[in-house]
C-alpha cells in the first residue's frame, strides 16, 4: 500500500470521527456554535500528533524522511476548522406542541359555539385532533430537524474535505520523492 491510499484511508476515518463527534453532539444539544465545532475538530486533530497512533506514526514518517513537508504538513493539520455559517433552522417540539394546544384550544371553542354549546362533543373532537396531530406534527418536526442537521454536518465535513486537498497534494509530493514505507 502506498502513502497517498495509506493517507486516504486515515483521512476518511478522520472525516467519519468528526462527523458522528458532531452528530452526537447535535443530538445532545440540537446547537452548536463555530468554536464548539472547531474544538470537536482540534480534539480529533492531535490524533495526527500523537506518535502512539496510526495517524502520529504517519506523520513522524514523512517528518523522517522529509522534515520540511512533515512541517508543512502538520502545519496544515493545525490549521484546519470550520468558518462557515452556523445557523441550523430547527423548530423546537415545546412550540410545536404549544401551536397544537393553541389550535385545540381554538377549535373546542368553534365546536362548542357551532354544536350549541355541547361541551362534551367540542371536547371530545378537540382531545381528538390533539391527540392525533400532535404526535404526526412532532414526528415530521423531527425528521425535518435531523435533516438539517445533517446538511449542516456535511456541509462542514465537505468543508475539511476541501482544506485536506492541501494534505493530499504534501502526500503526492512526498510520494514522487520518496518509496513508499509498508
Amino acid at each position: 500500500m502506498n502513502k497517498e491510499s495509506d493517507f486516504s484511508d486515515k483521512w476518511q476515518h478522520f472525516l467519519k470521527t468528526i462527523k458522528s463527534a458532531l452528530l452526537l453532539e447535535f443530538k445532545r444539544k440540537t446547537t452548536l456554535n463555530e468554536i464548539e465545532v472547531n474544538n470537536i475538530i482540534k480534539s480529533e486533530t492531535l490524533s495526527w500528533l500523537n506518535p502512539n497512533v496510526s495517524k502520529g506514526v504517519y506523520l513522524q514518517t514523512i517528518y523522517k524522511k522529509n522534515q520540511q513537508l512533515g512541517k508543512r504538513f502538520e502545519d496544515q493539520i493545525n490549521n484546519l476548522r470550520y468558518s462557515g455559517i452556523m445557523t441550523i433552522k430547527n423548530i423546537s417540539s415545546s412550540k410545536v406542541t404549544f401551536i397544537m394546544t393553541i389550535i385545540s384550544l381554538s377549535i373546542f371553542g368553534l365546536l362548542y359555539k357551532i354544536l350549541s354549546y355541547n361541551m362534551v362533543t367540542s371536547i371530545g373532537f378537540s382531545a381528538l385532533f390533539l391527540l392525533i396531530l400532535t404526535p404526526l406534527c412532532l414526528s415530521h418536526i423531527e425528521k425535518w430537524n435531523q435533516k438539517n442537521i445533517s446538511q449542516k454536518v456535511d456541509e462542514i465535513i465537505n468543508d475539511l474535505d476541501r482544506q485536506g486537498n492541501v494534505l493530499k497534494s504534501i502526500v503526492k509530493e512526498f510520494e514522487q520523492n520518496n518509496e513508499p514505507v509498508q
